[in-house]
């Protein structure tokens, strides 16, 4: 039997297991958890404890069932609503995980950690004004919270709100000189006012061996944009590929060597399976409405391209979710599978284009249209076309040069494709492998219906292409479409281009490849061979 505690040994019990398990001694935290919860069963300090090591351990379905006990006796407390919907977030539900910190947040006692959490939550989802509201929050219970100041110092950063942004950097950076979230503002506003040496001079504080890879690495970012605006190209490159070698190596247990949907060797894959295709007679159309699909490649435009045709009151855009899941699942993880798939049975396409409609939230209203905006999507164009052979596919081009070394250069949420753009080889590979597939897609699908839509051309005539791509999509001009930078400010937006898409198009990146030249070098010859096909030529 085990021997009584009372509640204050528990607690204090408990805090001793809480500081093991933060100094990473997660068997010694589960043990202390376990006692606990021997001697007083349902102690709800000992199931917070075990909960949390349960989701240290991975076991996210043994933690989630801990918190959900927890938040029924206590459905009020931030400190198990936080833990419950990180639980759920470890699930991939992130859109509960935020109802349900909103709801304690408007429901019950004010808490800084609480609104904290929800903060970040939002802004990973693309929500930077719901992310600043929570950040707000969260200052008004403790206006000294750490996290929460620098948090709302890079969100605000994010949407060129410079100088409030500084304001709470420079408050960051009188505690912690180094701090690389706040450096990393307050080297963008250098850059943004025009003073970009002075950001390249911050700069030298960063540590850039820091334990924090990930904010490490956007301040090498940062730092990267500011070298360049000096003319230091060789010092920029310098900056990215160190910030990629950070991510590379932190990331690499949980990327490296992954061949999933979106993988560089799931695109090389499908490459070679598409070139062995021949050409396929016109395919009959399918039950209900198709949708219109958005691709290309990172850094191509498409989000630019898709903000435009949102403001079309007609137009519905999903944002880079995971509409598309069904079909992928269906091509399977072997030629095989694929194989199979694209023999296009009609029951089963039939069955398909259900599961789709049904993963993107349901088919548009008669009139109206779906876009599915996903880059890489490109790669998986002959499954589209054989699912969905009446739908019509909006490819946005850019200089593949130019592509290359801005996808190389961006700091990407991570997943296995943007895992393999962390070298200049990786990226230029995987454009490759994605455009070799979608080309060879297009080929044996002629009469796929596709608009190619050019960067260079849509920078340069914003108002004329989104005539010419709205009138692809058999819609009449809005007038109201060219107010997209406003609007596009109350959208969410995940992309790096978030910011860029609500101010003025410019020009001055095109070409950029060339002050870059002595960096691409080695992937030269694949690129000038997609710079030729796509009529680019070799400068």
């Amino acid at each position: 039997m085990a021997e009584e505690m009372s509640e204050q040994v528990a607690l204090e019990t408990v805090n001793a297991g809480l500081q093991m398990l933060g100094a990473g001694q997660l068997g010694e935290a589960e043990a202390v958890a376990d006692a606990v919860l021997d001697a007083r069963k349902d102690d709800l300090m000992g199931l917070y404890l075990k909960a949390q090591c349960r989701r240290v351990a991975g076991d996210a379905e043994s933690a989630l069932r801990l918190a959900r006990k927890l938040a029924r006796a206590r459905p009020d407390e931030p400190v198990i609503a936080v833990l419950l919907a990180l639980c759920v977030l470890d699930t991939g539900d992130g859109e509960t995980a935020i109802k349900l910190l909103k709801k304690v947040q408007d429901e019950g006692r004010p808490d800084a950690d609480l609104s904290y959490n929800l903060a970040s939550l939002l802004y990973d989802k693309g929500d930077r004004r719901g992310a600043v509201d929570a950040y707000d929050r969260a200052l008004a219970v403790n206006p000294d919270h750490y996290y929460a100041i620098r948090g709302l110092a890079h969100t605000l950063s994010e949407l060129g709100e410079d100088r409030r942004a500084e304001a709470l950097a420079l408050r960051v950076t009188g505690q912690v000189p180094d701090d690389p979230v706040a450096l990393s503002v307050l080297c963008r506003a250098d850059v943004r006012r025009g003073e970009p040496a002075k950001g390249v001079e911050r700069m030298k504080l960063l540590w850039t061996q820091n334990p924090d890879a990930v904010n490490t690495a956007i301040a090498l970012g940062r730092l990267g944009e500011a070298k360049e605006a000096t003319g230091d190209f060789a010092g920029a490159f310098e900056a990215w590929k160190t910030a990629n070698d950070r991510l590379r190596t932190h990331f690499a247990d949980q990327y490296a060597g992954d061949s999933g949907a979106y993988s560089l060797d799931a695109a090389k894959r499908v490459r070679a399976f598409n070139e062995g295709l021949t050409p396929s007679s016109p395919k009959p159309q399918g039950d209900g409405p198709a949708p219109v699909f958005l691709v290309g490649f990172q850094r191509a435009g498409t989000t630019l391209m898709e903000q435009i045709l949102a403001a079309h009151p007609a137009i519905t855009t999903t944002g880079e979710d995971a509409s598309i899941k069904p079909l992928v699942d269906a091509a399977g993880r072997s030629e095989a599978e694929l194989a199979e798939l694209m023999k296009g049975d009609a029951d089963r396409m039939k069955g398909l284009r259900k599961a789709y409609w049904k993963s993107a939230g349901g088919a548009p209203k008669p009139g109206a249209v779906f876009i599915d905006k996903l880059p890489l999507n490109m790669m998986w164009l002959g499954v589209i076309a054989n699912v969905f052979p009446d739908a019509k596919i909006l490819l946005a081009l850019r200089d593949p040069r130019d592509v290359v070394l801005s996808a190389f250069q961006q700091r990407f949420g991570m997943n296995s494709a943007n895992y393999a753009m962390l070298t200049v080889e990786g990226t230029a590979a995987y454009y490759d492998a994605a455009t070799g597939a979608g080309t060879a897609a297009m080929r044996a699908f002629p009469d796929l219906s596709v608009l190619e839509v050019r960067y260079e051309d849509l920078v340069g005539d914003v108002e004329g292409q989104a005539k010419r791509m709205i009138g692809f999509l058999g819609l009449d001009w809005d007038p109201s479409v060219m107010d997209y930078r406003e609007k596009a400010k109350t959208r969410t937006i995940t992309t790096p281009s978030a910011t860029q898409v609500t101010e003025p198009v410019y020009t001055k990146s095109i070409g950029r490849w060339k002050d870059y030249r002595f960096a691409l070098e080695p992937v030269l010859p694949t690129l000038d061979y997609w710079a030729k096909h796509w009529g680019y030529g070799s400068e």
